[in-house]
């Protein structure tokens, strides 16, 4: 791990390559677009995602945590190392289902339950007409989200409409590099 520097991290929480999942390409297109558009602001770092613990990888040196998707007790855990790092000013969430273990990902919940940082959240989807389940699960994550960014103005409909979610939803399209 790095000592501290001037240079604040932005942890980015997903797959990673080379795990292939189009998650994690989107997620190294925007790491590296963000280190090289702010190179003495931001350094890129990651928590990756694994499936299970019998699919680990040889991940690059960028990847400074990662997490075992069906390990509820890891999520609380990398959160408190997470809050003892002074390194690390923001964590940006790639929210996809079937990343993140539990029913509709409801394992982030209690990553996010004990993180003291930032957190913003990208919702790739944004599934309509929701059950109580998943809308439960979607407004816990945007709840304490401090930023939620979605790919389309459809997205922000739905969040508003079938979710009921009020706060600020930024659109980024899709298509980092």
């Amino acid at each position: 791990m790095e000592t501290m520097n001037t240079v604040s991290w932005i942890l980015f929480m997903s797959t990673y390559p080379p795990r292939e999942c189009g998650i994690a390409t989107f997620t190294r297109d925007l790491s590296n677009a963000i280190g090289k558009k702010f190179p003495d602001s931001f350094k890129p770092k990651i928590l990756a995602i694994n499936y299970d613990v019998t699919r680990m990888y040889n991940y690059p040196e960028e990847v400074i945590y990662h997490l075992n998707d069906s390990e509820e007790r890891e999520y609380s855990e990398i959160a408190r190392q997470i809050n003892a790092n002074d390194n690390i000013k923001l964590v940006n969430i790639q929210h996809e289902f079937g990343i993140f273990g539990g029913e509709y990902g409801s394992m982030l919940l209690e990553f996010l339950g004990a993180l003291k940082k930032p957190a913003v959240v990208t919702f790739h989807t944004v599934l309509p007409e929701p059950n109580d389940k998943l809308k439960k699960a979607v407004k816990g994550i945007a709840k304490k989200a401090k930023s939620i960014i979605v790919m389309s103005k459809t997205a922000v409909k739905i969040l508003r409409k079938d979710y009921g979610i009020r706060k600020a939803v930024h659109i980024i399209p899709h298509g980092i590099p």
